[in-house]
């Protein structure tokens, strides 16, 4: 998932924010060589449940992701991805 990408469709819930709660998890997805998401979870978790929760929704919102560039496809049907996110107030 490209930076742009993700940033575009990660959310920093209100209740997250005005409690202050920050953390960071690991996101491991699957998707086609055109971006469909097949799979998701996380295999890291933050302590707060609204950080993991908005983690998994973010990858749904983000869905389709964009296209898997030929070059790297190889003829492989499906690409599998882990990705820090990080919610932080600073």
């Amino acid at each position: 998932m490209p930076p742009w990408w993700r940033s575009r469709h990660q959310w920093y819930r209100a209740n997250a924010i005005r409690r202050g709660q920050e953390g960071e998890v690991i996101l491991r997805f699957v998707i086609t060589a055109n971006g469909e998401l097949i799979d998701h979870e996380l295999i890291s978790r933050a302590v707060f449940q609204s950080l993991n929760k908005e983690a998994l929704n973010m990858v749904k919102r983000a869905s389709p992701l964009p296209s898997v560039p030929l070059e790297i496809q190889a003829g492989a049907k499906q690409f599998e991805y882990s990705i820090p996110i990080k919610f932080s107030l600073q």
